[in-house]
């Protein structure tokens, strides 16, 4: 999270990193994941997602993207510091469990990268959190339940309103595409961002009679 040097009894992340991974999480809408003030809540209001439909049903997110916990997330993508993989998996875990998510979902899905993609970067952050979260759930992780057949441009790099434009039809059914039918599935990735991505990817699940569709991310951008 900060590069400051461990003790022999800390656990891959220091204190003040590991307080804020710890934090309890913000008021978010159960819909999209995006923070809203009690007065939204109470009220059922959005104001980012009211006029918009997901095919998946609901999003679940552990930490806000910001801090420690956007250098941990940048140094697992770029600097390979895969060891961070356990940390956001364990927060993630917890969160589910709080939420009583854990016993309403029966596969994890990872949102796949392109193949060019994992290429480059020589591995795929996403399936990593979603192996390390089935573990821990002790739920069977479908790697090759989706692939990506579009090699489309990051989308923290676009505009909100360029990103569904971005992704449409980027996804297919992969070739353990049959084993999330009538299955309730967990869709997993590191971060969210306008949920373009994530609507996309469970579209095609839904396609493949998968039962449900719930998401599930680190954090939300």
């Amino acid at each position: 999270g900060c590069d400051a040097e461990l003790l022999h009894d800390e656990d891959r992340v220091c204190g003040p990193c590991g307080a804020v991974l710890a934090q309890g999480g913000a008021r978010r809408c159960a819909k999209c994941g995006a923070e809203i003030s009690r007065e939204r809540r109470t009220r059922g209001s959005c104001p980012t997602c009211r006029d918009r439909a997901f095919a998946f049903r609901r999003v679940v997110v552990a930490l806000r993207y910001r801090g420690p916990v956007r250098a941990v997330v940048l140094a697992i993508k770029f600097g390979r510091r895969c060891d961070g993989v356990d940390v956001l998996a364990a927060r993630l875990e917890a969160v589910l469990r709080e939420q009583r998510v854990d016993a309403r979902i029966d596969v994890v899905v990872p949102i796949p990268l392109h193949p060019l993609r994992r290429m480059t970067r020589g591995f795929d952050q996403a399936e990593l959190l979603a192996r390390a979260l089935a573990r821990r759930l002790g739920k069977p992780c479908l790697r090759f339940a989706l692939r990506r057949r579009r090699h489309t441009r990051r989308q923290a790099t676009l505009r909100r309103g360029d990103r569904a434009e971005n992704v449409r039809a980027s996804f297919a059914p992969g070739v353990l595409a049959f084993r999330v039918r009538g299955r309730r599935v967990l869709l997993v990735d590191d971060v969210l961002t306008s949920g373009a991505t994530a609507h996309t990817a469970a579209s095609v699940l839904l396609e493949c009679k998968a039962r449900t569709v719930t998401v599930a991310v680190a954090a939300r951008g």
